[in-house]
């Protein structure tokens, strides 16, 4: 009885590995884009090397950064698609950016938002990895700010060349790790006496969501191969030395799981139309562009604002001074459209450069003087698992008596206003297109669907 069962589950670790094996190979037949946006994410944080921290939605090169794409398979022509931005001070042109990616070159001087393509092939038998290479000149922001910046990458684009699906291998290091990790699961679940029945189709729908994956998010995939491997392995190594605990594990999440099943099952149908409605109201509530309004000296704003002072009061004005650093985070409040920001601004004295508000790739600069001006952007905002703008004050630091602000609603239009010293004011405008913004106290600034002083527009 006992070879019995051991040729049984011989069968079925060969009959899972080689399932595993196909999928993950059919998996790199689909060839679709890999973007890596070098925001505050997952896939910008394991992807770069030697890049200074995320600001918003981009990331500042030293004078030697690479990003490094995740097993898109061996053997591919490939476009990369780097956007980047050479800011430099009012006066000096732009840095010079060296761009290498297999063996290719590409030498520019991007201006602002700038994307840099270069054609290469992507090589190697056990592993596929792409090296973005970024090497440009360097400046130092100001004396208070001393590091060494070359130049914003807001995100690297791998594109490959022909149909979505063609001819392609699998790098051999996804081969291995995908299928022992799978064999280690399948061990783990023998040594528990998991029926054979349920065993099998745990380990093909384990292995049917690695093929997925690497066909339609393939950077994530090829990330995570490994550390699943290394769980999987410490995982059964602990159950083998420690037996009764990992027991006691093991029986704890059955009960959690038949628990949930049976919660399902009583709930049924009314669970499900609960759900749905739900989703749809969230949907709806974005689609209709509600207004919010938050009060910065309240403390509620707590959440979406980060590098503020405490609230203040000077002249009879109510203010939070904006340190180095300042933002507001509105990536949640909808995204998919593009949004538009208007600034009107005037300084007191000698006419001083200044970058007003930076949201995206996109940011306005201008020179202020006494008189007012407009001074207009729009920015597209993406869509994904947090879908919205970062909101920036670059013009904010020690140095700069920074001040945030604000004052009722305009004509439908909700302001935010800054003061910096000598003395110059900046109101941020917002308009909704479909319902106008409450009036506020003069110690509060509206908010549009999108962000503060923010204007969606049409796609």
């Amino acid at each position: 009885m006992k070879d019995e069962a051991r040729s049984s589950w011989l069968g079925e670790a060969g009959l899972l590995l080689l399932i595993s094996l196909l999928l993950v190979s059919a998996g790199y037949l689909v060839r679709l884009p890999i973007e890596i946006p070098l925001g505050r994410g997952v896939l910008g944080a394991l992807t770069t090397e030697n890049f200074h921290e995320a600001e918003g939605e981009y990331r500042w090169t030293r004078g030697r950064s690479s990003v490094v794409i995740p097993d898109p398979g061996p053997g591919l022509t490939v476009r990369i698609d780097s956007l980047v931005s050479g800011v430099r001070r009012r006066g000096q042109s732009p840095p010079l950016v060296v761009m290498e990616a297999g063996g290719e070159t590409l030498q520019i001087r991007p201006t602002r938002g700038d994307t840099l393509s270069l054609v290469t092939a992507t090589r190697g038998w056990w592993s596929s990895d792409l090296e973005v290479l970024f090497r440009s000149e360097t400046f130092m922001p100001s004396e208070a700010d001393q590091r060494a910046l070359g130049v914003r990458v807001h995100q690297v684009r791998l594109v490959p060349e022909g149909p979505p699906i063609g001819l392609g291998r699998a790098p051999l290091r996804q081969l291995v790790t995908t299928s022992l990790g799978l064999l280690f699961l399948l061990a783990l679940l023998r040594r528990h006496r998991c029926p054979h029945r349920r065993a099998r189709w745990i380990g093909l729908a384990c292995a049917f969501a690695w093929g997925l994956g690497f066909a339609f998010a393939r950077a994530y995939a090829a990330l995570a191969s490994t550390p699943f491997l290394v769980s999987a392995g410490v995982v059964l190594g602990l159950d083998a030395l420690f037996p009764s605990l990992a027991a006691t594990l093991a029986e704890t999440i059955q009960e959690s799981v038949w628990a949930a099943r049976r919660g399902l099952r009583l709930a049924g149908r009314p669970s499900l139309g609960l759900v749905v409605a739900g989703t749809l109201g969230v949907a709806a509530t974005y689609i209709a562009h509600p207004s919010l309004e938050i009060d910065l000296g309240s403390g509620r704003e707590t959440t979406l604002v980060n590098g503020f002072a405490g609230f203040d009061q000077a002249d009879g004005i109510s203010f939070r001074r904006a340190l180095q650093g300042a933002r507001i985070d509105l990536s949640d409040f909808g995204g998919a459209t593009t949004w538009k920001i208007t600034v009107t601004a005037s300084l007191s004295g000698q006419p001083r450069p200044l970058v007003l508000a930076r949201a995206g790739s996109q940011e306005i600069e201008a020179s202020l003087g006494s008189a007012w001006a407009d001074y207009e952007l729009q920015a597209k905002s993406p869509l994904g698992w947090r879908s919205g703008l970062m909101v920036e004050l670059p013009a904010a630091s020690d140095s700069v008596d920074l001040r945030v602000i604000g004052c009722g609603s305009n004509e439908g239009r909700a302001c935010l206003r800054f003061a910096s010293s000598p003395s110059w004011w900046v109101p941020l405008s917002c308009q909704p297109p479909r319902l106008p913004l409450v009036d506020s106290p003069a110690h509060r600034f509206g908010l549009g669907r999108q962000r503060f002083s923010s204007e969606p527009q049409s796609p």
